[in-house]
């Protein structure tokens, strides 16, 4: 079930595109689902008790446990005026494949195991590889006609028979990321000193393959949409983990290539979004540079990452999208505590457009539905232009 366009209601589509070029709409356009906003499942299935929605129509979980794909009645009663449109598992070979000791392996080689409620990583492929192997790594298949299935029909369905505005997901895990992640970050970071070479070289595969991935989901829906997302974690919570100057060597023309290859498969159409955690203040200008045009999620506790001073700064340049406090305030404060908390964010990023309200995080189990529900209605409600 889908909700189709209404005739009395504001355009979603356009309040998304006013937000995204600097302009004041009707209200701050409301989102869930996207790369490092969405939430986990056993937070939606305790909000779906709360709203009293039964049955399960269309709800997916990814391997991580977060929620894939909302069932359209949760979307509904949240008011969110996004939809995100990803590329579909391959069809060639399963996505991730069971070994005997209980962990798995994703498509990339990568292998995690469960561990409470998280997958974490315990082996990385290519930890003892040599230049060679690096340069000969097969990875994901981009060409899998598994992974378009159906893509184009439903985005333009969407466009055509609703009034959402429309983002394309994150087609993996990032390019720094999943490097770290094959080789193993402590020894990628040590790459990037010490072995050059060797750092470079993966980095390049790994970006041939993500602009593949990329290319494939946008040839499917890149007329459609407004916001196409990427992500790369550049920071810790007390500072970036690696220099600017490292990104500008290693990462950031990689950035620069994929950002491209959105606006050429778009037609310019789709800002392109940036997912990155931890304290990034001071690699934001070598990211813009890069063409990273919104910025996820603006962690309010990570250092330098204050609301008021990013808004200063980058807010005629970047769009913010989430910016909550899910350490403290959303998990373990009160209804009050979390409205209160909306509205903070809201006097921040919102003014004069150029701000998307989400989730800072995906919403963690330890988050009271009744929460994520003031947090939904208050943006809802207190995001209406002029702001308060």
């Amino acid at each position: 079930m889908v909700a189709q366009k209404s005739a009395e209601a504001p355009i979603r589509r356009e309040r998304l595109l006013k937000t995204l070029n600097h302009t004041e709409p009707d209200r701050v356009p409301i989102d869930i689902g996207s790369i490092g906003g969405g939430i986990t499942n056993v937070a939606y299935y305790n909000l779906k008790d709360l709203l009293g929605i039964e049955g399960d129509e269309g709800t997916s979980i990814k391997a991580n446990l977060t929620v894939e794909e909302f069932d359209e009645r949760v979307l509904a009663a949240l008011d969110v005026d996004i939809r995100h449109i990803g590329l579909r598992g391959p069809s060639r070979r399963t996505a991730r494949v069971q070994l005997p000791d209980g962990s798995s392996a994703d498509e990339w080689g990568i292998v995690s195991r469960q561990v409470g409620h998280y997958n974490q990583i315990v082996a990385n492929p290519l930890r003892n590889a040599s230049l060679s192997e690096i340069e000969s790594y097969r990875g994901p298949d981009p060409g899998d006609p598994g992974r378009i299935q159906g893509l184009k029909e439903r985005a333009r369905r969407l466009t055509d028979e609703t009034d959402f505005g429309l983002s394309a997901k994150s087609v993996s895990g990032g390019i720094f990321q999943s490097c770290c992640r094959l080789r193993g970050m402590e020894q990628f970071l040590m790459d990037m000193i010490l072995n050059k070479p060797l750092a470079k070289a993966l980095m390049s595969r790994v970006e041939q393959i993500v602009l593949a991935l990329e290319e494939a989901l946008l040839e499917e829906i890149g007329p459609y949409v407004q916001m196409a997302e990427t992500q790369d974690d550049l920071g810790t919570q007390h500072a970036p983990m690696i220099s600017p100057a490292m990104y500008r060597e290693f990462i950031q023309p990689s950035h620069a290539r994929l950002a491209a290859l959105i606006k050429k498969k778009t037609g310019g159409g789709a800002k392109v979004f940036m997912h990155s955690d931890g304290s990034i203040f001071d690699m934001l200008p070598d990211v813009i540079d890069a063409g990273i045009e919104v910025i996820n999620p603006v962690q309010p506790q990570a250092a330098k990452m204050d609301a008021v001073a990013l808004k200063e700064k980058f807010g005629n340049r970047l769009v913010f999208h989430g910016g909550l406090d899910q350490q403290h305030t959303i998990p373990h404060g009160t209804v009050a505590d979390a409205e209160n908390e909306v509205k903070r964010v809201l006097r921040a990023l919102a003014k004069g457009g150029g701000y998307i309200f989400s989730p800072c995080h995906n919403l963690q189990p330890d988050v009271p539905p009744e929460n994520i529900l003031a947090i939904y209605r208050t943006a809802a409600q207190f995001g209406r232009y002029p702001i308060g």
